[in-house]
This record gives C-alpha cells, sequence and structure tokens, in this order.
C-alpha cells in the first residue's frame, strides 16, 4: 500500500458526509500506517485536512483514519478495497 497520501473520489467524501449526517453508529474497516487491517467503531464527527498528512475521518472516540486507508465503511466500499483483496491468499 502507498505510504503517501492518495486523494479520494468526491463520491467517497460525499458518503462519508451523508454517513456522518445521519448521526449512526458506524463500523469502519481500515489499514493503518503498517498495513494492518483494523476496525472501529462510532459515529462520524467529520473530515479533517491535515498539512503534509492528508485527509482523515474523525470519530465520536477521537479516532482518526486516514481516508485513502479505508476498506469499507458501512459496507459502503472505500478507496483501500482493492489492496485489501491483493492481500487475500
Amino acid at each position: 500500500m502507498n505510504k503517501n497520501y492518495v486523494p479520494v473520489p468526491q463520491d467517497f467524501r460525499n458518503t462519508i458526509e451523508d454517513i456522518k449526517t445521519k448521526e449512526i453508529f458506524s463500523e469502519i474497516f481500515y489499514f493503518d500506517e503498517h498495513e494492518v487491517l483494523h476496525t472501529s467503531k462510532g459515529v462520524i464527527e467529520g473530515i479533517a485536512s491535515l498539512q503534509e498528512e492528508g485527509d482523515y475521518l474523525i470519530t465520536n472516540n477521537k479516532e482518526k483514519i486516514r481516508l485513502d486507508r479505508i476498506v469499507k465503511i458501512e459496507g459502503v466500499p472505500g478507496p483501500a478495497l482493492k489492496s485489501y483483496h491483493s492481500q487475500l491468499p
């Protein structure tokens, strides 16, 4: 997986905004910086842009998840789904 931030499509950002508007408890699958798959559960508070690092999804438990490393959110495929499939045996 690319260590540098890769901008995500606007339609994926719109999906995140739609989920945020619903204020629902969401399940998010994502890769960390070591390419280890994790699951997070929480309410989405928003997206934060961090200089030199990229854009992050912020949850109500203050977890920050890099957008380009999201595999799935609420069953919707994310930008890192292709990387996930390439790691399967």
